[in-house]
C-alpha cells in the first residue's frame, strides 16, 4: 500500500520530468528488447539465406507498426478500465475489458490471416524486390505480438 501512495504522490505532485522518465523506461526497454528479438531473428534466419534475411528486413517496420497497433489497442482498453474502475463502475470495467480482448483477438486473426494469404506471395512482389518469406514473417510475427498486446 505504501508503494501505491508513493507512486500515487510522485505522478501528481512531483518533478514531472522524473514522473515521465519513471513512465518512459519501461517503454524504452520493451523497445530496446524488440529490436534485439529482431537482431536475433536476422541472425537465426540468415541461416536460411539472403532471401530470408531480406525478408526479416522488410518485415521490420511493418512489426513495428503492428507491435503500436496492438499496444496502442491495449493502451486503450486499459485507459477507459481505469477510467471506470475509478469511477466504482465494475460492470463497465468488464465490459470494456471484454471488448478490448475480443478486439485484439480479432486484429490477431485478421493480420494472422493477411500474413498467411500473403505467404503465397502477392502478385508482381517479386517485381519489387520483395521475397514470399517476407509476408509469411510479417503475418506470423504480426500475430504473436497482437494475441500477447492485452497481456502487457
Amino acid at each position: 500500500m505504501e508503494t501505491v501512495k508513493r507512486r500515487r504522490k510522485l505522478f501528481l505532485e512531483g518533478p514531472i520530468v522524473r514522473a515521465l522518465v519513471t513512465l518512459a523506461i519501461p517503454i524504452v526497454l520493451g523497445n530496446v528488447l524488440q529490436a534485439g528479438y529482431q537482431l536475433t531473428d536476422a541472425f537465426w534466419v540468415g541461416r536460411l539465406g539472403a532471401s530470408a534475411v531480406a525478408a526479416v528486413s522488410v518485415s521490420f517496420p511493418v512489426t513495428f507498426l503492428v507491435i503500436a497497433l496492438g499496444s496502442g489497442l491495449a493502451m486503450a482498453g486499459a485507459t477507459l478500465a481505469a477510467q471506470y474502475m475509478g469511477a466504482g463502475r465494475q460492470d463497465m470495467v468488464d465490459h470494456v475489458t471484454a471488448q478490448t480482448m475480443v478486439m485484439v483477438a480479432i486484429t490477431s486473426v485478421v493480420l494472422g490471416a493477411l500474413g498467411w494469404i500473403g505467404e503465397r506471395g502477392i502478385p508482381g512482389s517479386r517485381l519489387i524486390g520483395r521475397h514470399r518469406y517476407g509476408f509469411y514473417i510479417m503475418g506470423t510475427q504480426a500475430a504473436a505480438q497482437n494475441s500477447t498486446a492485452f497481456s502487457t
